[in-house]
């Protein structure tokens, strides 16, 4: 009994001693805790701040996924989209010209021109000109089959004289001369814009030549009967020197025509009339046009108001922006002229320099017509055998 209670007494003392060290435990090491607990804190804002930027890129890696995946759908999309228009224009061309012997679509003395020529010929020309592509098939196959006939005729004549391929650095220049005139800055935006059309810079490379070489041909053929009055363009440009700083200047597009006689011109005329009103004066030029920029529907380029015939500036006086001038009678046919584009340009006159412009524009004018005279001559001279 006795010594339960003193092991009673032992128990208490123990008691309250641990409750006092607890106690003062507890007083001294208050900061210590506070200090803990904001510690620990700091760290869990920090482990959820690094979780929600981890689930926030995780979120933009699988959006980038998603959008490329959807890039590449749409891609994909596309690209079966135009196998299955070029399947239908092969289809379509396969009706009107079959296999074999009917593939033949016309003959050009003793050279044949094939259904595959002609659809390699279609999309070039929708390569230069973009819009023709809303052309109908029939359309196209019309225009093709007038380009591939002008160029073979031509291509006859220039081999009688020249070598093709043989100045693959002035070819180069003619070649980027055009992408220009497509708004496309070098060779590598030209490729791009071609393999839409399935096709190379290589595969049209010696379509460019053969223009070239043309233009070469008729330039040596017809220089001596050039006549420029340089004395006569120098009286108008002194006469206009003063108004030259503020240069009225007109982005253009053409159409030139022929026909046999008077009649079938003035049919003609009507049914490029009517053909504007329909598809448009792009799209018209590529059908009708006998000049050289037809191919991109007709666009003559930025010509300055002094470098232009008084006749030229009298009917585009009459018409604004937009609008097309009635027929203008020239050597070899007649003239359609269209206004894309007018403006002023404030510029600084080198006389010389305007003159040489003025004189230059007048003999390419000229070589135009005589083009235009002479490839009717050739061609009338030519069997032609269309199926």
């Amino acid at each position: 009994m006795r010594k339960f209670r003193l092991f009673k007494l032992i128990l208490l003392t123990l008691f309250f001693f641990k409750i006092f060290l607890t106690t003062s435990f507890s007083e001294n090491e208050t900061p210590a805790i506070i200090s803990y607990d904001l510690e620990t804190e700091s760290k869990l804002w920090e482990t959820l701040d690094k979780n929600l930027k981890e689930k926030k890129q995780k979120e933009q890696e699988e959006q980038r996924l998603k959008q490329a995946q959807e890039e590449q759908r749409l891609k994909q999309a596309q690209e079966e989209q135009k196998q299955k228009e070029r399947d239908k224009e092969i289809a379509l061309l396969s009706k009107i010209f079959p296999e074999n012997e009917a593939s033949i679509i016309v003959k050009i003395n003793n050279e044949i021109v094939t259904s595959y020529d002609l659809i390699v010929e279609i999309k070039y020309l929708e390569a230069l000109n973009p819009s023709s592509i809303n052309l109908s098939q029939e359309q196209k196959t019309k225009i093709a089959k007038e380009s591939i006939i002008r160029e073979k005729i031509k291509t006859n004549e220039i081999l009688k004289y020249y070598k093709l391929e043989q100045d693959a650095t002035y070819i180069n220049k003619i070649i980027a001369l055009n992408y220009n005139k497509l708004g496309l800055k070098n060779d590598i935006e030209f490729s791009n814009h071609l393999s839409k059309y399935d096709l190379t810079i290589d595969e049209i490379k010696r379509k460019f030549e053969i223009e070239a070489s043309w233009n070469k041909l008729i330039f040596e053929k017809y220089k001596n009967q050039v006549e420029v009055d340089i004395n006569k363009i120098k009286k108008k440009l002194k006469k206009e020197e003063s108004r030259l700083n503020k240069q009225e200047i007109f982005l253009l597009s053409e159409i030139l025509f022929n026909a046999e006689n008077k009649e079938k011109l003035n049919k003609k005329y009507k049914k490029i009339l009517e053909s504007i009103k329909k598809i448009g004066f792009k799209n018209t030029a590529n059908i009708y046009s006998i000049s050289d920029t037809a191919k991109f529907g007709g666009s003559v380029g930025w010509i300055k108001k002094n470098q232009m015939s008084k006749i030229i500036i009298n009917e585009l006086s009459k018409i604004n922006v937009g609008e097309f001038t009635k027929a203008i009678n020239v050597p070899g046919g007649l003239f359609i002229i269209k206004i894309d584009e007018k403006k002023v340009n404030e510029l600084e006159i080198d006389f010389d320099l305007e003159l040489k412009k003025m004189i230059q524009f007048e003999k390419n004018k000229q070589l135009t017509q005589f083009s235009s005279i002479y490839y009717k001559k050739i061609k009338n001279n030519i069997k032609i055998n269309e199926n």
